[in-house]
């Protein structure tokens, strides 16, 4: 029996959100791509108007010529934005000193040119999670997907990570995964032993906790491993809170999932298949190989608990308070860089599903990671008609274990501790200054050199103009915050996910670098929400944004040991440009023949909104 209608409207949407966040709600953000294509507005800036000094950002325009890049997770809730920029590293180092050597090309002719050597920066990736036992899933699968993996079981490896990652109970090989891969982290922070031990330290990533977080994190972690610690009322806790959840229409919970999927989920990304979330809304079944790449004479039984998303006790009683509602299909699976996972049907459909996209997008970041090289993306060919089928590599992959020696880009993981504010206290320290200079006019230079927009980018503007319009900032506020002075660790990126918003505060603000963007993830996929209340997210975010006048001089150390060139700057804007390009990958919409329907232009609407948002100092 349901006590639904006795409770807050807040607790019935804790019910169906969780209290345990385990996934994001948004794509995969590719940190140094966005960095290059806010290099390129800048100096496009830089060249078009003529209120902005020549060389304004020449000195810190590329971030392949500092030796750290900071950047700063809030809330991200796995580690999809780890794994992308681990990727894509050697990519775009090697695009970045193509690029070079082109520009030095006519320097040449007059002269030897100098030799461009590759160097990717030092990454330093800063987590930040409101809850303490999401950092155990990012230790788990960075060792999973990075740690003691070859070629040959580049499928098996991706095939247990999506169901690790997003199924609520497992097949028997992932649960012994599960108990293997966490012995080998728990070796890690007791001994300092494994591969991984130059990018997470037992000391050094763990200096911004307090002690006893990190004994809660390594408590829980031996919970994963321990046969006394048991979760195996999942699916009864499962059953009670769609119970809950559904009142008196839980007999009609079929035909209630069916209303869902199509009124709030479809209209937002169309890569979701109805049966994958059917059987994730009644089972916590959300990435089923039966469907994804079968194979013939395998079988594909769960029925191990997955202790990863369990929260255990000190007696060892799991039990799972994550999220029942909307699932894990938005971290892998609703963008891709592959022409062929988009492709429609003839009634409009995506011919794959999303866990279809996940698999392809997981493989190939796998895959450019251990080799470096791009993965081929190609029409998908299933398993189940030829075993061949099964783990399909490229024909230049490396095939010979000799020469196949895969190192991880120089990075280091920092994992922080619930009190966020003693956190950017730690990263400020220094002597604080008193004068603050005046505004720049950089800001009001850009808004009249910038190139047409297109549709997307257009409503985007209209967003902001709305937003900024009706609470714009006091003149007063660019000079009360930002005066802090001394050496100081600045983040070059942060990405902000949607349940630590509440973080974006001045303060936040005042710990980014100069060129810093700052990301943040809206509630566009959540399904609870309606189109008014994710309309009032996006502005507040941008409220928030405005309201944080950057500092107008900032004397300190971001990626480099150098101080970094004072000038002056506005408060934060939104990026439109920067937004649009995180959303160029979404699948293209089905063409409507005549004039769109009201339900057609709304569903249009719905699909055009901004998963994530970008904000920066600059254009």
């Amino acid at each position: 029996m349901s006590d639904k209608y006795l409770r807050t409207d807040k607790q019935n949407l804790l019910n169906a959100l969780g209290t345990e966040l385990c996934w994001g709600w948004s794509p995969a953000v590719d940190v140094l791509q966005l960095l290059t294509d806010y290099q390129a507005q800048r100096q496009e800036v830089e060249q078009t108007a003529s209120s902005v000094p020549q060389g304004a950002w020449s000195r810190r325009s590329s971030w392949s010529d500092r030796r750290h890049l900071n950047i700063l997770l809030c809330g991200s809730c796995d580690v999809r934005h780890i794994l992308l920029t681990l990727s894509r590293v050697v990519r775009h180092v090697r695009e970045d000193a193509d690029n070079k050597t082109s520009c030095r090309g006519a320097a040449a002719a007059a002269g030897p040119a100098a030799s461009v050597s590759p160097v990717a920066p030092l990454l330093r990736f800063f987590i930040y999670e409101p809850n303490l036992r999401v950092h155990c899933r990012h230790l788990f699968f960075l060792h999973l997907l990075c740690d003691m993996i070859t070629l040959r079981e580049l499928e098996d490896r991706i095939e247990l990570f999506l169901d690790l990652f997003g199924n609520v109970r497992l097949r028997d090989a992932s649960a012994s995964c599960l108990k293997a891969t966490t012995h080998r982290v728990l070796k890690l922070l007791e001994r300092h032993e494994g591969p991984l031990r130059s990018v997470i330290h037992p000391s050094r990533s763990f200096d911004n906790m307090k002690s006893k977080e990190r004994d809660f994190i390594e408590e829980q972690l031996r919970h994963w491993v321990r046969d006394q610690s048991r979760a195996d009322d999942v699916a009864q806790q499962w059953d009670q809170r769609v119970r809950h959840d559904l009142a008196e229409r839980y007999d009609s919970r079929v035909n209630i999932v069916d209303w869902d999927f199509n009124f709030a989920v479809l209209d937002y990304t169309h890569t979701i298949k109805f049966p994958e979330y059917r059987e994730w809304r009644l089972t916590g079944l959300a990435f089923d190989y039966c469907r994804i790449n079968p194979r013939k004479g395998f079988q594909y039984e769960h029925a191990q608990v997955n202790k990863s998303l369990c929260h255990f006790d000190r007696k060892g009683r799991g039990q799972y308070v994550g999220d029942i509602k909307n699932g894990p299909f938005f971290s892998f699976g609703v963008d891709t860089e592959s022409p062929h996972l988009v492709k429609r049907q003839v009634d409009g459909q995506m011919i794959y599903g999303n866990g279809m996209i996940a698999m392809h997008n997981t493989r190939a970041w796998i895959y450019e990671l251990l080799t470096g090289k791009v993965w081929p993306f190609a029409d998908h060919k299933f398993a189940w008609d030829d075993e061949k089928h099964y783990n399909p590599l490229p024909a230049d992959a490396p095939q010979d274990t000799a020469q196949f020696n895969p190192t991880l880009p120089a990075c280091e993981m920092h994992f922080v501790g619930l009190d966020f504010e003693r956190f950017l206290a730690h990263c400020g320290q220094g002597s604080a200054g008193a004068d603050a200079g005046s505004s720049s006019t950089t800001d009001a230079a850009t808004a009249a050199v910038s190139p047409p927009l297109d549709d997307f980018e257009r409503m985007l503007q209209e967003v902001t103009l709305k937003s900024t319009s009706t609470t714009a900032p006091e003149a007063s506020s660019a000079t009360t915050f930002g005066t802090r002075r001394g050496e100081r660790t600045l983040f070059d990126v942060a990405f902000v996910g949607c349940t630590s918003t509440q973080l974006m505060t001045p303060t936040f603000f005042e710990h980014m670098s100069p060129d810093g963007l700052v990301i943040v993830e809206t509630i566009k996929f959540v399904s609870d929400a309606c189109d008014e209340t994710k309309n009032q997210f996006v502005q507040k975010a941008l409220q928030m944004a405005a309201a944080a006048a950057a500092p107008t001089e900032i004397g300190g150390s971001s990626s480099d040991d150098e101080p970094i060139p004072r000038r002056g700057c506005g408060a934060w804007q939104h990026n439109v440009r920067l937004t649009a390009s995180l959303h160029k990958r979404q699948p293209p919409l089905k063409d409507v023949a005549g004039r769109p329907t009201e339900a057609q232009q709304r569903s249009k609407d719905r699909m055009a909104m901004p998963f994530q948002l970008v904000f920066s100092q600059g254009p």
